[in-house]
């Protein structure tokens, strides 16, 4: 079975930043799942006209699950929750 490779994957496609953003971020490189290198190297050859769109589509989706399943959803949320706030002015 033959995935569709849209070509939103590419440049100025809709799903490029999004998805970039995503394999290219500090959360992605940390957990180690995919080798950081390798995906670099996988998304510059996408760039250059390999198409490549399932591989991409298949490391956004297990980070996003990740990100959901054993992050709890929203890290940035709970991560800015987690910061210690300055007491109130004038308060104990």
């Amino acid at each position: 079975m033959r995935m569709h490779d849209p070509e939103g994957w590419r440049g100025a496609g809709p799903w490029h930043d999004a998805a970039w953003s995503i394999l290219e971020s500090e959360r992605f490189r940390q957990r180690g799942i995919f080798d950081p290198v390798a995906v670099g190297e996988l998304l510059a050859a996408h760039e250059a006209g390999a198409r490549l769109s399932q591989s991409i589509g298949v490391m956004v989706g297990v980070e996003l699950c990740c990100r959901q399943e054993l992050d709890g959803g929203r890290a940035e949320e709970r991560e800015e929750a987690a910061r210690p706030t300055a007491p109130a002015a004038g308060g104990a």
